[in-house]
């Protein structure tokens, strides 16, 4: 008997289905059902039969045919999602767009009546402003750009999660190191780390445990099948960061402009950022794990935080186990910024309080000022080497 896990509303359910032969929208109503069988408030629902709903899969995306067959359209224990029209509480909704079929006038509906919007009176050559692709290039590129300043700052915060786990050193985020080079964006980066890493603001535990260790990096990995899934996503994004304009050409035999390709540029930016996202909700989850095998040790407060935060969504791994619904739920936690909301009181507290930063010295280093008044004498014993022997 198949076997598909559905998401709905952040939820995951596993709906088997006895009769592969019913349709995809037979899924998305059962998956409903327990959904609101499950919820004393029936989920906000008053009836199942005025919910419409649509389903896309898990991976990629991609809308489903509501009227296909089950056994037509998926496979056994494939993951789907179940998104309701109009519902706050679905994930952020924006149908796949099939090749050659255009979605524009359901979609501009669909934002036009969540809104409150009515449409607009064109003037003349406005419609083919909307119909040209312009409309789809914006909103796509909006989102990848929201998306992508999300997920770097987020991406700061799973990196010093993976560096206290691996027992890295903080010494490289040192501010007299940054100020040599002042670029904006690296120096913001660096005190982000030291908001975040071992200080007299948030001591940690694991950081003490290694302070004067002489290895550079904790031997084990781990999370092999993740990391090659991370892998595969990295050298995908190599192929889809290939510019889309060198495909351009003329139309309408040479006498209209070349066609920017914007569409399909847009539409690659946007699955780039996706695929970054799920990266970073890979190394996240590592990072978590990572901190299981450093226990009773505890790390910096905000640390303990996202900790705490993915814990509240993913249990820690005691053998193996079927990865990708931990994949989704880090990634929606990163989609979210929860990530980023958990962490950024402690950031801006680091920054208002101005403690000087603490930087603890190995008893087997030499301090600066013992070389130099060293190589003073030396020089000076050179210079001079008859004054010892005046006297």
């Amino acid at each position: 008997m198949p076997r598909y896990t559905v998401h709905v509303r952040g939820e995951w359910l596993s709906v088997p289905c006895k009769d592969s032969s019913k349709t995809i929208r037979c899924l998305g109503k059962e998956a409903l059902r327990r959904y609101i069988k499950n919820k004393p408030d029936n989920g906000g629902f008053v009836t199942l039969e005025n919910v419409t709903f649509y389903l896309r899969r898990c991976k990629g995306l991609g809308l489903l045919d509501l009227d296909d067959k089950l056994e037509d359209a998926l496979e056994d224990n494939e993951f789907v999602e179940v998104v309701v029209e109009g519902d706050v509480m679905s994930p952020d909704f924006i149908p796949s767009q099939p090749e050659g079929v255009h979605l524009y006038p359901l979609l501009t509906r669909i934002v036009l009546e969540a809104h409150g919007l009515k449409p607009v009176s064109l003037k003349p050559k406005e419609g083919l402003a909307l119909i040209n692709g312009t409309q789809m290039i914006t909103s796509l590129g909006c989102e990848a750009v929201e998306r992508a300043n999300a997920i770097a700052k987020q991406a700061d915060i799973v990196a010093a999660l993976t560096l206290e786990v691996l027992k890295g050193t903080t010494r490289a985020f040192d501010s007299d190191i940054h100020r040599l080079r002042p670029h904006p964006g690296q120096v913001e980066v660096a005190f982000r780390f030291r908001s975040l890493l071992d200080s007299d603001h948030h001591p940690s535990e694991i950081a003490e445990s290694h302070r004067f260790c002489d290895r550079v990096q904790g031997l084990n990995s781990g999370f092999m099948i993740a990391h090659c899934t991370a892998a595969a996503l990295v050298s995908e994004n190599k192929a889809l960061c290939h510019p889309s304009s060198v495909d351009s050409l003329s139309t309408s035999a040479a006498t209209e402009d070349h066609v920017s390709m914007g569409g399909w540029a847009a539409r690659k930016a946007l699955r780039v950022i996706e695929n970054v996202e799920h990266v970073l909700a890979i190394e996240l989850l590592a990072a978590c794990q990572g901190i299981e095998f450093l226990r009773p040790l505890r790390t910096t407060t905000p640390l303990e935080k996202v900790y705490d935060l993915v814990r509240s969504v993913v249990r820690p791994w005691m053998k193996d186990r079927f990865m990708a619904p931990d994949i989704e739920a880090a990634h929606r936690l990163l989609v979210d910024q929860k990530v980023w909301l958990v962490a950024v009181p402690y950031i801006e507290k680091y920054r208002m309080e101005h403690i000087p930063e603490s930087r603890p010295v190995s008893p087997t280093a030499f301090s600066v000022d013992s070389i130099s008044l060293s190589n003073f004498s030396i020089h000076d014993h050179e210079d001079h080497p008859g004054k010892h022997n005046e006297s």
